[in-house]
């Protein structure tokens, strides 16, 4: 039986278009959110455990999902 290598870890540095569809998609949306949720989890409000993560979205998934459908229509 031969292995299958659906996908690679790493990044597509052949495809350059689609980095730059997620550099764009980090810089518009993203990073903001990473630096929200990345200072919760500093200050020692958010943890890695299944209810914290719960809360996260029920908290944050409308805006979440806003800001998402925002920079889509750009």
């Amino acid at each position: 039986m031969t292995e299958r290598k659906s996908f690679m870890y790493g990044r597509s540095t052949a495809n350059q278009r689609i980095e730059m569809f997620w550099n764009l998609v980090r810089k518009q949306c993203v990073q903001s959110w990473m630096d929200v949720l990345g200072s919760l989890a500093d200050d020692g409000m958010f943890d890695v455990y299944f209810l914290h993560k719960c809360l996260v979205q029920f908290c944050f998934l409308r805006v979440l999902q806003k800001d998402h459908d925002e920079m889509s229509k750009t």
